[in-house]
């Protein structure tokens, strides 16, 4: 059993690895939300305020003080926040999808079979997929369509965020994956094409136009 020491520690390595590979992080508890950083007068409990890093990355000042935190024995995982703060990160997550289906139609997105940034869901009933796209706007954090198969898939950007490999899920389980690079760059055209390929079309879940123009 692992003590709280070497629970920070690990927890404060997978932080700074991801944000050695671009992406702006959120430091997650056991429940799988933003760490809890104490409780207000009125009881009611804080959290991580990343809601301000949404559309500026932190500052080193910020980091080293989010680093210094004392409140790094209670983080289970790290989470990347999605859109121009992580490189123009874009999250697809097979929620309850079959991760087959997924996999077979990775070749729309220039992805190998094997691509290391596409991985099974930390409960390990569904999947996801993390690709690069700065050109990708939509007007909401989270666009939800029913996958093929069963499920549904969300694709999530600015204003949303995604737990990393190496995370523990609230179920014990760790995310799949140990990725050494940064996710592979996509076009949009290439990103609608494939939420196409694997999802249900539906007009009122579906992409339109605006949501793929060039920023």
């Amino acid at each position: 059993m692992t003590t709280l020491k070497e629970q920070a520690q690990h927890a404060r390595q997978l932080a700074r690895k991801y944000i050695a590979l671009g992406f702006t992080i959120v430091p997650l508890g056991a429940d799988k939300r933003p760490v809890s950083t104490g409780v207000a007068t009125n009881g009611r409990r804080l959290s991580f305020s990343w809601e301000g890093y949404a559309e500026q990355r932190p500052t080193e000042k910020e980091l080293a003080a989010i680093f210094s935190h004392d409140w790094w024995s209670e983080v289970r995982g790290v989470a990347a926040l999605a859109g121009a703060v992580s490189g123009g990160l874009v999250v697809l997550d097979g929620d309850h999808a079959p991760i087959e289906t997924a996999r077979q139609h990775l070749h729309v997105l220039g992805l190998p079979d094997n691509y290391q940034w596409f991985n099974p869901s930390g409960s390990g009933d569904g999947w996801h997929c993390y690709v690069l796209c700065p050109e990708w706007q939509q007007d909401k954090a989270v666009v939800k369509r029913d996958a093929i198969g069963g499920g549904h898939v969300e694709l999530r950007w600015k204003g949303s965020y995604t737990a990393m490999p190496g995370s523990v899920h609230p179920s014990g389980n760790v995310y799949p994956g140990d990725p050494a690079v940064a996710p592979q760059g996509v076009t949009a055209a290439a990103l609608a094409a494939f939420y196409e390929a694997v999802t249900i079309e539906a007009a009122a879940a579906k992409p339109s136009k605006a949501t793929t123009r060039s920023s």
